[in-house]
């Protein structure tokens, strides 16, 4: 039976989501939410947008986007990420991973860029797929690195 994951490129303004499975190893990039929508301003966890999208796609494993610095040490950035994953982790009783994700931002913007026609501007609904392509490649890096384990 195949597990459900549910993965965050977070960021202070948006928060980028993508949901896959493990069976086939497939990732599908849901539109971002607003980083508010999952961690009030005195950082307590928030969970009204998140349960219908756990609940509709069944999703039974976190995975969590952590920015690694060039020596692959945690930052600021990781470690609060860390905590609110694990935040989110224990309300919602379940497991979360955690996965590198230095480029994947770069990399979706890459992506976009390459689809996007040239001398036009990116918009807010641009700006908000990069975030969710993002998760979905933060998704499918951890895919990669756990099926070979």
């Amino acid at each position: 039976m195949p597990t459900t994951f549910l993965a965050f490129d977070y960021g202070t303004k948006r928060t980028g989501l993508a949901v896959g499975n493990d069976l086939l190893c497939t990732t599908q990039a849901i539109p971002a939410i607003s980083t508010a929508q999952i961690q009030a301003a005195d950082g307590q966890i928030v969970l009204d947008t998140l349960l219908p999208i756990i609940s509709s796609w069944k999703v039974k494993h976190l995975v969590f986007g952590a920015p690694l610095d060039a020596d692959a040490q945690e930052t600021n950035l990781s470690k609060r990420i860390k905590r609110l994953g694990n935040q989110l982790g224990n309300a919602l009783a379940l497991p979360v991973s955690f996965a590198d994700e230095r480029y994947s931002s770069s990399e979706a913007d890459r992506l976009l860029r390459e689809h996007h026609p040239a001398g036009k501007k990116f918009n807010q609904k641009k700006i908000d797929l990069r975030d969710s392509i993002a998760a979905q490649l933060i998704l499918q890096a951890y895919f990669s690195e756990n099926r070979t384990k």
